[in-house]
């Protein structure tokens, strides 16, 4: 977009400076024209005061080319003025509170209530450097996906224009974190960057499938699956997503759920001992995005510098030229 911008007013100062020495020239023409004809009475033979040796056939042909000119610079006033509105509203961008989260599928509207209806685990990703240039409330996630030591996030928006979030770090909130902080309704408290002093940009609540049963079911004493389950945290577990990639992976699908997959032979053996699938898929309950975050975003586009009036380009003055006079 900025790029457009940048390259339409090098083309609007063109035309402007074309308009212009057109006019000018115009101008100039009829005043020899003028001149001439005094000075001659206005008597040659053949000559009636048309202008056809200097390639104006006439006054009405004339009238056309100003009309085509004003035409044209109302069509870049009036785009202008749509630049001119643009940045009025960038400048009345919509606010968000550092610590709430908002949905990134629903137009960054807030969630408050956390959703208990079933099991949840989260995978709360860190966001790096670069950052976009774009309103992330125009955009909605369509692809998750590895990409070397990072996870990638593609944002598109219904233009299928697309933006870019990368993410080296990942923390997992598991179902013994919300069982033990039921108390706590609302997602300012559960995902609380104070509290946990950690960075959640990025929350993915997932619910939990029936099939993996280790996170949720109670087990008794004797069952041996009690002591794998005894060992699943109940706080933030921070992972190096660069550390996991050579034993699972995960990708969003497009019936709105994430495929997990072991496929290093320890978490494989892992999975079997605790009656897990090597490969599950996870229904996604929202895709949050914190308002710190939104708004180190905002104020990244407006630092952004916008398109300058320059013209690189030089407009070669008809004037200086000679112009071919009327055939007397």
């Amino acid at each position: 977009m900025k790029g457009f911008r940048e390259l339409f007013n090098q083309i609007r100062l063109i035309w402007l400076s074309l308009t212009s020495k057109i006019k000018s020239l115009f101008s100039s023409n009829k005043h020899k024209s003028l001149n001439t004809s005094n000075e001659q009475g206005n008597t040659e033979k053949g000559y009636n005061g048309d202008t056809k040796g200097n390639g104006i056939d006439s006054e009405d042909e004339q009238d056309v080319w100003y009309d085509a000119l004003e035409e044209l610079e109302e069509y870049f006033d009036a785009v202008e003025n749509l630049n001119e509105q643009e940045v009025s509203i960038d400048s009345k961008r919509r606010e968000y509170e550092k610590n709430k989260y908002y949905s990134l599928q629903d137009g960054l509207q807030e969630k408050i209530e956390f959703n208990r209806s079933t099991a949840t685990l989260a995978l709360a990703f860190e966001i790096g450097k670069p950052l976009p240039d774009s309103d992330l409330s125009k955009f909605k996630l369509c692809e998750l996906k590895q990409n070397g030591d990072k996870y990638t996030f593609t944002l598109e928006d219904n233009g299928k224009n697309r933006v870019e979030l990368h993410s080296e770090y990942l923390n997992i909130y598991f179902p013994k974190y919300f069982e033990k902080h039921r108390e706590k309704g609302m997602y300012t408290e559960l995902f609380s960057e104070k509290e946990n002093r950690i960075s959640n940009d990025i929350i993915i609540p997932l619910q939990v499938p029936k099939e993996v049963s280790i996170l949720t079911k109670k087990f008794g004493w004797m069952n041996p699956r009690k002591i794998i389950q005894s060992k699943i945290p109940d706080f933030p577990m921070d992972v190096h997503l660069k550390d996991c990639k050579d034993h699972v992976n995960f990708c969003l699908n497009s019936n709105n759920t994430i495929s997990l997959s072991l496929i290093s032979a320890k978490t494989k053996f892992a999975a079997m001992a605790s009656g897990t699938p090597t490969e599950t898929n996870w229904p996604i309950k929202d895709v949050l995005i914190r308002g710190g975050f939104v708004t180190t975003i905002n104020k990244h586009i407006a630092e952004q510098p916008r398109a300058q009036e320059v013209n690189p380009f030089k407009v070669v003055d008809v004037l200086e030229h000679d112009v071919p006079q009327p055939n007397r």
